[in-house]
Protein backbone atom coordinates (compact mmCIF):
# COMPACT_ATOMS: atom_id res chain seq x y z
CA UNK A 1 0.00 0.00 0.00
CA UNK A 2 1.02 3.79 -0.65
CA UNK A 3 0.02 6.48 1.77
CA UNK A 4 -0.53 10.10 0.77
CA UNK A 5 1.40 11.83 2.97
CA UNK A 6 -0.28 15.18 1.71
CA UNK A 7 -4.20 13.78 1.93
CA UNK A 8 -3.41 12.22 5.36
CA UNK A 9 -2.16 15.92 7.04
CA UNK A 10 -5.15 17.22 5.30
CA UNK A 11 -7.82 14.61 6.57
CA UNK A 12 -5.77 15.18 10.02
CA UNK A 13 -6.56 18.76 10.26
CA UNK A 14 -9.85 18.99 8.64
CA UNK A 15 -10.91 15.96 11.07
CA UNK A 16 -9.83 17.97 14.33
CA UNK A 17 -11.45 21.16 12.83
CA UNK A 18 -7.21 22.31 12.91
CA UNK A 19 -6.48 20.39 15.73
CA UNK A 20 -9.46 21.58 17.83
CA UNK A 21 -10.28 18.15 18.49
CA UNK A 22 -7.92 16.40 20.59
CA UNK A 23 -8.40 13.13 18.50
CA UNK A 24 -9.29 11.65 15.72
CA UNK A 25 -10.86 7.93 14.46
CA UNK A 26 -10.68 7.88 10.39
CA UNK A 27 -12.72 5.25 8.83
CA UNK A 28 -10.53 4.27 5.33
CA UNK A 29 -12.11 1.98 2.63
CA UNK A 30 -11.36 1.28 -1.22
CA UNK A 31 -13.35 4.04 -1.75
CA UNK A 32 -14.24 6.68 1.12
CA UNK A 33 -12.62 7.84 3.94
CA UNK A 34 -15.30 8.92 6.86
CA UNK A 35 -14.63 10.80 10.13
CA UNK A 36 -17.47 11.86 12.60
CA UNK A 37 -15.76 13.49 15.36
CA UNK A 38 -17.06 15.93 18.49
CA UNK A 39 -15.11 17.49 20.79
CA UNK A 40 -14.60 17.02 24.48
CA UNK A 41 -16.67 19.86 25.40
CA UNK A 42 -19.53 19.41 22.70
CA UNK A 43 -19.22 22.40 20.90
CA UNK A 44 -17.99 21.74 17.76
CA UNK A 45 -18.95 18.45 15.44
CA UNK A 46 -17.47 17.14 11.93
CA UNK A 47 -18.62 15.00 9.08
CA UNK A 48 -16.30 13.93 6.86
CA UNK A 49 -17.05 11.89 4.06
CA UNK A 50 -14.56 12.28 0.88
CA UNK A 51 -12.94 9.83 -1.72
CA UNK A 52 -10.03 7.73 -1.10
CA UNK A 53 -6.78 9.50 -2.42
CA UNK A 54 -5.34 8.70 0.54
CA UNK A 55 -4.33 5.23 0.72
CA UNK A 56 -3.83 3.68 -2.40
CA UNK A 57 -3.99 -0.52 -2.36
CA UNK A 58 -6.37 -0.99 0.34
CA UNK A 59 -8.24 -3.83 0.35
CA UNK A 60 -10.71 -3.66 3.48
CA UNK A 61 -11.77 -1.16 5.52
CA UNK A 62 -9.35 -0.14 8.48
CA UNK A 63 -9.51 2.52 11.36
CA UNK A 64 -7.10 4.79 12.06
CA UNK A 65 -7.45 6.04 15.40
CA UNK A 66 -5.08 8.68 17.13
CA UNK A 67 -5.09 10.67 20.22
CA UNK A 68 -3.16 14.26 20.39
CA UNK A 69 -2.52 13.92 16.65
CA UNK A 70 -1.29 17.09 16.29
CA UNK A 71 1.77 15.81 18.76
CA UNK A 72 1.89 12.13 18.17
CA UNK A 73 1.01 12.29 14.25
CA UNK A 74 1.39 15.55 12.77
CA UNK A 75 5.35 16.14 13.46
CA UNK A 76 6.19 12.09 12.25
CA UNK A 77 4.59 13.07 9.02
CA UNK A 78 5.96 16.12 8.64
CA UNK A 79 9.67 14.78 8.66
CA UNK A 80 8.90 13.17 5.25
CA UNK A 81 10.22 14.41 2.28
CA UNK A 82 8.05 12.10 -0.43
CA UNK A 83 4.31 13.10 -1.19
CA UNK A 84 3.71 9.22 -1.85
CA UNK A 85 5.25 6.82 0.54
CA UNK A 86 5.14 3.24 1.41
CA UNK A 87 2.91 1.84 4.14
CA UNK A 88 1.85 -0.92 6.12
CA UNK A 89 -1.13 -1.16 8.32
CA UNK A 90 -1.52 -3.68 11.76
CA UNK A 91 -4.04 -4.51 14.65
CA UNK A 92 -1.80 -2.07 16.63
CA UNK A 93 0.04 0.39 14.49
CA UNK A 94 1.24 1.89 11.20
CA UNK A 95 4.57 1.74 9.22
CA UNK A 96 5.77 4.84 6.96
CA UNK A 97 8.45 4.63 4.25
CA UNK A 98 10.19 1.77 7.02
CA UNK A 99 11.38 4.75 9.14
CA UNK A 100 8.20 5.41 11.09
CA UNK A 101 6.26 3.75 13.43
CA UNK A 102 2.85 5.32 14.47
CA UNK A 103 0.81 3.29 17.24
CA UNK A 104 -2.98 3.47 17.65
CA UNK A 105 -4.71 4.42 20.25
CA UNK A 106 -7.89 2.64 21.58
CA UNK A 107 -11.22 3.22 20.37
CA UNK A 108 -12.55 3.94 23.80
CA UNK A 109 -10.54 7.52 23.94
CA UNK A 110 -11.53 8.57 20.77
CA UNK A 111 -14.28 11.19 20.65
CA UNK A 112 -16.37 9.86 18.09
CA UNK A 113 -19.97 11.15 17.32
CA UNK A 114 -21.23 7.77 16.76
CA UNK A 115 -23.86 8.48 13.63
CA UNK A 116 -23.26 10.34 10.50
CA UNK A 117 -25.52 12.92 10.59
CA UNK A 118 -26.37 15.01 13.79
CA UNK A 119 -29.40 13.39 16.03
CA UNK A 120 -32.25 16.07 15.59
CA UNK A 121 -33.17 18.26 12.49
CA UNK A 122 -31.51 21.24 12.02
CA UNK A 123 -33.59 24.26 10.97
CA UNK A 124 -31.68 27.18 9.72
CA UNK A 125 -33.19 30.44 9.52
CA UNK A 126 -30.45 31.96 7.15
CA UNK A 127 -27.75 30.43 4.19
CA UNK A 128 -24.91 32.32 2.96
CA UNK A 129 -21.89 31.59 0.60
CA UNK A 130 -18.78 32.33 1.88
CA UNK A 131 -17.77 34.32 -0.15
CA UNK A 132 -14.98 36.78 -0.54
CA UNK A 133 -16.47 39.51 0.84
CA UNK A 134 -17.44 37.43 3.65
CA UNK A 135 -13.81 36.55 3.94
CA UNK A 136 -12.56 40.17 3.80
CA UNK A 137 -14.83 41.00 6.83
CA UNK A 138 -13.93 37.79 8.63
CA UNK A 139 -10.05 38.70 8.31
CA UNK A 140 -10.64 41.92 10.20
CA UNK A 141 -12.96 40.51 12.61
CA UNK A 142 -10.02 37.80 13.28
CA UNK A 143 -7.11 40.87 13.86
CA UNK A 144 -9.30 42.27 16.62
CA UNK A 145 -11.29 39.23 17.87
CA UNK A 146 -8.54 37.44 20.15
CA UNK A 147 -8.55 39.91 22.86
CA UNK A 148 -12.15 39.39 23.71
CA UNK A 149 -12.09 36.04 22.50
CA UNK A 150 -15.76 36.09 21.51
CA UNK A 151 -17.50 36.22 17.82
CA UNK A 152 -20.91 37.58 17.77
CA UNK A 153 -23.71 36.83 15.01
CA UNK A 154 -26.51 39.54 15.31
CA UNK A 155 -29.62 40.02 13.77
CA UNK A 156 -30.49 43.47 14.18
CA UNK A 157 -33.86 44.78 12.39
CA UNK A 158 -33.54 41.99 9.82
CA UNK A 159 -30.02 42.92 9.12
CA UNK A 160 -27.44 40.08 9.76
CA UNK A 161 -24.00 41.10 11.21
CA UNK A 162 -20.70 39.70 12.77
CA UNK A 163 -19.16 41.14 15.58
CA UNK A 164 -16.42 41.07 17.79
CA UNK A 165 -16.62 42.75 20.79
CA UNK A 166 -17.38 41.46 24.78
CA UNK A 167 -20.90 42.01 25.41
CA UNK A 168 -20.19 41.77 29.12
CA UNK A 169 -18.50 44.74 29.07
CA UNK A 170 -20.41 47.98 28.42
CA UNK A 171 -17.04 49.85 27.74
CA UNK A 172 -15.80 47.11 25.38
CA UNK A 173 -14.38 48.30 22.15
CA UNK A 174 -16.11 46.40 18.94
CA UNK A 175 -16.33 46.06 15.25
CA UNK A 176 -19.08 45.10 13.49
CA UNK A 177 -19.80 44.12 9.74
CA UNK A 178 -22.96 43.62 7.95
CA UNK A 179 -23.22 40.18 6.56
CA UNK A 180 -26.88 40.18 4.72
CA UNK A 181 -30.35 40.92 5.22
CA UNK A 182 -32.61 38.39 7.31
CA UNK A 183 -36.21 38.00 7.58
CA UNK A 184 -36.08 37.09 11.33
CA UNK A 185 -36.76 38.10 14.97
CA UNK A 186 -33.73 40.12 16.28
CA UNK A 187 -30.92 38.04 18.71
CA UNK A 188 -27.47 37.20 19.57
CA UNK A 189 -25.27 34.49 18.83
CA UNK A 190 -22.33 34.30 20.62
CA UNK A 191 -19.50 31.36 19.50
CA UNK A 192 -15.70 30.87 21.13
CA UNK A 193 -12.87 32.96 18.69
CA UNK A 194 -10.74 30.16 18.66
CA UNK A 195 -13.35 27.49 17.13
CA UNK A 196 -14.41 29.77 14.95
CA UNK A 197 -10.95 30.81 13.47
CA UNK A 198 -9.83 27.49 13.32
CA UNK A 199 -12.73 26.28 11.77
CA UNK A 200 -12.72 29.00 8.96
CA UNK A 201 -8.84 28.40 8.33
CA UNK A 202 -10.19 25.21 6.37
CA UNK A 203 -12.80 26.74 4.64
CA UNK A 204 -11.41 28.03 0.86
CA UNK A 205 -13.91 31.07 -0.90
CA UNK A 206 -16.87 29.88 -2.76
CA UNK A 207 -16.71 26.16 -1.69
CA UNK A 208 -18.83 26.16 1.68
CA UNK A 209 -22.31 27.89 3.05
CA UNK A 210 -22.25 29.33 6.35
CA UNK A 211 -25.82 28.68 8.05
CA UNK A 212 -27.05 30.25 11.04
CA UNK A 213 -29.95 28.48 13.34
CA UNK A 214 -31.38 29.47 16.82
CA UNK A 215 -33.40 27.78 19.02
CA UNK A 216 -35.50 30.73 20.87
CA UNK A 217 -36.23 29.04 24.30
CA UNK A 218 -32.83 27.77 24.81
CA UNK A 219 -31.24 30.99 23.90
CA UNK A 220 -28.81 29.24 21.99
CA UNK A 221 -27.86 28.30 18.38
CA UNK A 222 -25.41 26.91 16.06
CA UNK A 223 -23.15 27.70 13.05
CA UNK A 224 -23.16 25.05 10.24
CA UNK A 225 -20.48 25.34 7.79
CA UNK A 226 -21.27 22.89 4.56
CA UNK A 227 -19.47 22.15 1.35
CA UNK A 228 -21.83 22.44 -1.56
CA UNK A 229 -21.51 18.67 -2.38
CA UNK A 230 -21.77 18.13 1.68
CA UNK A 231 -18.66 15.80 1.56
CA UNK A 232 -17.21 18.20 4.85
CA UNK A 233 -19.82 19.52 7.10
CA UNK A 234 -18.91 21.28 10.14
CA UNK A 235 -21.33 22.48 13.34
CA UNK A 236 -20.11 24.81 15.89
CA UNK A 237 -22.54 25.37 18.74
CA UNK A 238 -23.10 28.81 20.57
CA UNK A 239 -22.58 29.47 23.98
CA UNK A 240 -24.01 31.77 26.77
CA UNK A 241 -22.00 34.40 28.00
Amino acid sequence: MELNVNVFKDVLKKGTVNYLIDSIGITVDPTSIKCNMLSADRSALVFLNLPNTMIEGLKDEVTLNFTEPNTKVKPYLEILDEETVPMTISDSMIRINKQLKINFDDESVISNYGSDDPRHPIEYFTSMPIDSDFMVNFKKIQKIGSRFGKVYFIVDDNKLYIESTDKTNSYSNSVKFFVCDVKYENLELCFKYKSFVNLMSLIPVDEFDLNLCYVKDKKLGLIGILKKDESERYFLMSTME
